[in-house]
């Protein structure tokens, strides 16, 4: 008797609180799927923009000769998110100074968009 009071008084996810879960983590697989891909070319900004400063004798080189192996770089990897606006190249204290900065706007669903700011700063002896 006492098993089939536990048994009668047992109770689980209603199908009401399983839809409301399958909601939720369909509409975070959304939004990542559709943010994945902004963080995926900032990484690689990143790491473009730590290579240039890795090139020989870049002290020596003009801004806009820097700004050539940058655009260089970014055609190379089909990155085309980042327009030379966004970049600045200059000294800073006697430090060369290459830096980025951008805002990617994704489109969720309905009237909800994402809006993804992305920066920067690499700093060159």
């Amino acid at each position: 008797m006492n098993l089939a009071n536990r048994l009668s008084k047992q109770s689980g996810m209603t199908v009401i609180g399983f839809l409301i879960v399958v909601v939720i983590v369909a509409s975070l697989a959304t939004i990542s799927v559709k943010m994945l891909p902004a963080y995926a070319d900032y990484y690689m900004y990143r790491d473009l923009f730590d290579r240039v400063a890795e090139t020989p004798n870049i002290r020596s080189m003009t801004n806009s000769q820097i700004e050539a192996t940058i655009i260089k770089r970014m055609q190379t990897n089909q990155l085309k998110t980042l327009k030379m606006d966004d970049v600045f190249i200059g000294d800073d204290g006697g430090l060369l100074v290459l830096e980025f900065a951008y805002k990617v706007e994704k489109h969720i669903g309905g009237n909800v968009d994402v809006v993804m700011t992305f920066e920067y700063t690499k700093e060159i002896e």
